[in-house]
């Protein structure tokens, strides 16, 4: 088996997520988050569409806390835009995470990791979703390197997990235990279930 290239992957998934922000009338509803992860930290940001309207939230803190801090959108999005701007990207599988440690300990030290959910709805039409944990790098050197360690982890010939998967149509998706997933403002409680992913 061969492991997946996701670099045209992400940049339809940047084209699509840049859209949608710019043009929130062009979908029913979406729910976005996008959590970035390099060199110990992480970026969250949370986009929620309905009725033309986009609603924002962003965090940011060290990746093994699980207090997060509200963070300024401008930040955030910074890590966002950089994370799409790398060269090389990759995905990894349900694998990732038997034996206990997963990706987050484990990535090489150049990594970005980013784990994305996304799902969207257009009027008359079914909810689709997908939820990936990508690996991005700045160059093919240091990709190659990270494939040789990591090739039984990371996703081959576009194989989908229970746990992260490529978009398909909304039914039961399981929920992913990673650090930042369920972040949320110290303060609002009320949201802790819309922000969970």
């Amino acid at each position: 088996m061969t492991v997946t290239s996701y670099t045209t992957y992400v940049g339809r998934l940047h084209d699509l997520y840049s859209a949608i922000l710019k043009e929130s009338g062009s979908v029913e509803t979406a729910h976005i988050d996008i959590v970035i992860y390099r060199n110990g930290f992480g970026y969250k940001a949370v986009h929620r569409v309905a009725g033309g309207h986009v609603e924002r939230e962003s965090f940011k803190g060290e990746i093994t806390s699980s207090n997060w801090t509200i963070a300024p959108e401008s930040e955030v999005n910074s890590e966002i835009d950089r994370f799409f701007a790398l060269e090389e990207f990759y995905a990894y599988s349900d694998k990732a995470f038997n034996g206990g440690k997963g990706p987050f300990s484990t990535a090489h030290w150049d990594a970005t990791l980013a784990h994305v959910t996304f799902s969207y709805s257009r009027s008359g039409r079914s909810t689709l979703v997908q939820r990936m944990l990508f690996v991005a790098f700045t160059d093919d050197i240091h990709a190659e390197f990270s494939l040789a360690i990591d090739q039984n982890v990371l996703v081959q010939d576009h194989s989908s997990g229970r746990r992260y998967f490529e978009w398909k149509v909304a039914d039961g998706v399981v929920n992913a235990d990673v650090p930042g997933s369920r972040v949320t403002a110290p303060s609002d409680a009320r949201r802790a279930e819309a922000l969970a992913c």
